[in-house]
């Protein structure tokens, strides 16, 4: 029987899957991949709308995939069985917008020269070792397709059915998983396996060689008793990340809630993730948020009647602490926060003869890549001109 690969990856939800049809030797790659191929996210975002009267998560996640494989997708462990929905990427870009630093312009005399301005500011095996007395103890709760996905949910009374099952349906899940699940099938948590469906990319990536991709964003709404973030990675994900084979990537986590939060690893740890920017949300970007969640009524309603903070988080750690989930709790320090401002210069004509052209730069200012052109079809008359935030 031929597998699908189950990648030992944590990718923003949860544990990330591969599914590869035809194996093809590649060199490996720094996030554990599979026996002949890999899946890299070279960046990921999410929101997280916290309910607190109904004690109700919404969870959206969307991440930029580096595969050489146009089939892949991921395990999201959950407390309760979620409700799916497609949500439109737009809800970040949206959000982004409001954290953006403020541009602050500021008008220099030219004295001939140019400058930035600035701000302080692993082999798998397609047999089931240990699990032939293993009991199929494991129970559908739903299958659906969503968006670029075909999901199904999934809750087990032990590890080795769920590993079986997962076998059974042709995911090649390698024992070090088991003692992942184990946890989830203890807490009696739901499994939700995502993958993306056959029709769902049309490009193919050559034998080895890896092609972007974009899925669409997925909602998972499930009743909880405090909101968190699937942040746990299998022991043997967690040693290669300690060895220092996963390459850097940016998560950012956008949460919108009655008050600004703190996130924590399990019960005490610290997490890396630190807040960037916490403020009220302006009544028109929250009912903007809370539209793209695509919820049914009356919750859709009664939820753009309150009063929302945004929070967002930035978590640049390498490799990642993933030895629990992140829990969020109200924060003691309910203060306002934003990003450092931008500076641009405008520079003025001056008498000084300057150069004559067009030139970009680019650079950091604060914590944020900065790309602007500077002008001068007329002696040195500068003028900021574009601004990309990455």
């Amino acid at each position: 029987m031929r597998h699908r690969y189950l990648l030992p990856i944590v990718v923003a939800l949860g544990l990330s899957i591969g599914l590869i049809r035809t194996p093809e030797p590649v060199a490996a790659c720094g996030m554990a991949p599979p026996l002949n191929g890999h899946v890299d996210i070279s960046d990921e975002s999410a929101i997280i709308v916290w309910d607190s009267k109904a004690k109700v998560e919404h969870f959206v996640r969307t991440a930029l995939f580096t595969s050489t494989s146009s089939e892949f997708g991921f395990l999201v462990p959950t407390p309760t069985q979620p409700d799916l929905g497609e949500v439109k990427s737009d809800a970040f870009f949206d959000l982004g917008r409001v954290t953006a630093p403020r541009v602050e312009h500021q008008k220099q005399k030219s004295s001939g020269g140019c400058g930035l301005g600035s701000s302080k500011s692993s082999t798998f095996s397609a047999e089931a070792p240990g699990l032939a007395g293993a009991k199929p103890d494991v129970k559908v709760l739903a299958e659906k397709r969503v968006g670029d996905y075909d999901t199904v949910s999934l809750q087990a009374t032990n590890a080795p059915a769920l590993r079986k099952w997962l076998l059974d349906h042709n995911y090649d899940a390698r024992p070090e998983l088991e003692s992942w699940l184990k946890i989830y099938t203890e807490l009696k948590w739901v499994i939700t396996a995502f993958k993306i469906s056959a029709d769902a990319t049309a490009r193919k990536p050559a034998p080895g060689v890896p092609i972007s991709m974009q899925a669409s964003a997925i909602r998972m709404s499930f009743s909880t008793d405090r909101p968190f973030y699937p942040y746990r990675e299998p022991l043997d994900q967690q040693q290669v990340n300690a060895d220092g084979k996963t390459k850097s990537r940016l998560l950012r986590v956008f949460m919108i809630a009655d008050a600004r939060y703190d996130g924590r690893i399990g019960e005490t740890g610290a997490w890396p993730g630190r807040p960037v920017y916490s403020k009220a949300l302006e009544k028109a970007s929250a009912t903007e948020s809370i539209e793209n969640l695509k919820l049914k009524e009356p919750a859709a309603l009664e939820l753009k009647d309150r009063e929302w903070t945004l929070t967002e988080y930035e978590d640049r750690s390498s490799p990642r602490p993933g030895t629990d989930e992140v829990f969020f709790s109200r924060s003691p320090d309910q203060s306002t926060l934003e990003r450092p401002s931008h500076v641009i210069v405008d520079y003025e004509e001056d008498d000084t003869p300057g150069l004559i052209g067009s030139w970009p730069f680019a650079g950091i200012i604060g914590s944020e890549p900065l790309l602007f052109l500077v002008r001068s079809p007329d002696g040195f008359r500068g003028k900021s001109h574009e601004i990309h935030r990455f």
